[in-house]
C-alpha cells in the first residue's frame, strides 16, 4: 500500500491486526486476574505475592510466606483451580 501518517499508537495498532489480538487478550488476562485477586482472602493474596513468574519451591514458598504446611496443601490447589499459578516438574509452582 502507501505510507500514512500516524499521529498516536492507535493508527499503528489499526494497521497491524495482530497487534489488535495481542492488546485484546492483554486486556482480558488483567481482568481475570483482577477478578481473582478481588476474591482471594488476604493469605491467598499473600501466597500469590511469594509465587513469582520464576519457579518456587515449596519450601521457599513457606520460607518466604511464613503459611503453614498444612495451609499450603489446601491453597496451592486451590490457586490452581482458579488458574493463578500452574506446577511445574520437580513440585515447583509458577504464576500464570
Amino acid at each position: 500500500t502507501g505510507a500514512k501518517l500516524t499521529t498516536n499508537i492507535q493508527d499503528i495498532v489499526e494497521e497491524i491486526p495482530c497487534l489488535q489480538q495481542m492488546i485484546i487478550n492483554q486486556e482480558e488476562i488483567r481482568r481475570i486476574s483482577q477478578v481473582n485477586n478481588e476474591t482471594l482472602d488476604e493469605q491467598a493474596k499473600l501466597l500469590l505475592d511469594n509465587i513469582g513468574y520464576e519457579p518456587v519451591s515449596y519450601d521457599e514458598i513457606i520460607i518466604n510466606s511464613g503459611i503453614t504446611v498444612e495451609k499450603l496443601r489446601v491453597m496451592l490447589p486451590e490457586l490452581e483451580l482458579k488458574d493463578l499459578i500452574q506446577s511445574t516438574s520437580g513440585g515447583r509452582f509458577v504464576r500464570k
